[in-house]
């Protein structure tokens, strides 16, 4: 229960024969917790395998923790996620306080000890489709996949004036001041991504960059294709990413979808919700490509689709691809990049400032496109 420190009050033992009616003996003296009626899918259904999270919604959360002990995976993923969503939300007085305050919801997840947070960025320290490179795999897809978006709309271009916090990455959310989201238009959450990755039997296109990891007083990087321990990363707290030979978008023009073969027609459904297709979706009324690929671009500065493609075009912003992989059930896939912005002419250094995915169907062709 979430109550008042200052509150004195009496807990009443429920005799045994009473407890499958008791929900409501207590609801006088419960006060909300902070993310009481926020996101997250909890409750009944919360740990099924086969739920589909088509878009962002507010679902119950009770109380801040998940509802059963034993969740899954991907029910702990979006757990996670949506507390990150609902956190960021909050305004605190310290930049410094961000990880800190963040540490208590953090000790809900530190049971399954696979999933670590390295500066509130999820990876899973494990084998992922049956590859021993979890680590790898799972942060390529986790900072390339958040973004900030204020709204509730799936718009495909999203420009939010965020504010940094110098003390940590641009790559973490934790490292910008802004409202998180997790979604990737058009139909499908981080947290159901990176749980069907740590499932799965096998994957037979799965691709993510070359990253190395190293700290600014300790110049020796760590190519993070060698972390099989958490406890790595906790004892030398690299902050700096290092992605070498990267593949860099060179295309930079978003046209309207005038295209009639594009379908996406996976059912999307949720237990006790009416079934759709995922066409039903509120976003955009119009879709847009880059390269004739499906494109959703979200940026943590703001500006416009003709200053982001201006600014590529000039090199003030490169867009670096991050992780490609192919869908678990049906033959499309994901390209995402991070967008970096140079931070001083000489230090050699970019910052993520924002993302772009672009859904590409049959992804197999298109390894040399």
């Amino acid at each position: 229960m979430a109550a008042h420190e200052s509150a004195a009050m009496p807990i009443f033992q429920m005799p045994a024969f009473h407890l499958e009616t008791s929900d409501s003996v207590m609801t006088e003296f419960m006060l909300t917790g902070i993310f009481k009626g926020d996101a997250y899918s909890g409750g009944v259904g919360g740990d099924r395998e086969d739920l589909v999270i088509d878009k962002d919604e507010n679902y119950r959360l009770d109380y801040g923790f998940l509802v059963h002990r034993e969740a899954t995976v991907r029910a702990q993923l979006h757990g996670l996620n949506e507390h990150t969503r609902e956190f960021s939300k909050r305004k605190l007085t310290h930049d410094t306080d961000t990880l800190p305050t963040f540490l208590g919801i953090i000790g809900l997840y530190q049971k399954t000890p696979q999933l670590h947070l390295w500066h509130g960025i999820p990876i899973w320290i494990g084998s992922v489709a049956r590859r021993k490179t979890g680590a790898h795999i799972t942060f390529a897809l986790s900072v390339s996949s958040w973004y900030h978006r204020a709204g509730t709309d799936h718009y495909m271009f999203v420009s939010e004036p965020c504010r940094r916090k110098t003390h940590l990455p641009s790559w973490t959310w934790a490292g910008w001041d802004g409202t998180v989201t997790w979604h990737a238009p058009p139909n499908l959450e981080h947290c159901a991504y990176m749980s069907d990755l740590i499932k799965a039997e096998n994957f037979n296109l799965l691709w993510a960059a070359d990253i190395y990891l190293s700290s600014p007083d300790r110049p020796q990087s760590i190519p993070l294709l060698d972390v099989h321990s958490a406890a790595r990363l906790v004892s030398e707290t690299p902050i700096l990413v290092e992605t070498r030979s990267p593949h860099l978008l060179i295309c930079f023009q978003r046209v309207e979808d005038t295209e009639k073969g594009w379908a996406w027609n996976r059912v999307v459904d949720r237990p006790g919700r009416e079934q759709r297709t995922s066409q039903s979706f509120d976003r955009d009324a119009k879709w847009y490509r880059i390269g004739r690929r499906l494109s959703c671009v979200a940026m943590s500065v703001q500006m416009t689709e003709e200053e982001w493609a201006q600014k590529h075009e000039s090199g003030e912003l490169i867009s670096v691809l991050m992780f490609a992989g192919k869908y678990l059930d049906n033959e499309h896939g994901s390209a995402r990049f991070l967008t970096l912005r140079r931070v001083g002419y000489a230090s050699g250094r970019w910052e993520r400032i924002g993302m772009l995915t672009l859904t590409i169907p049959f992804l197999a062709n298109c390894l040399n496109n």
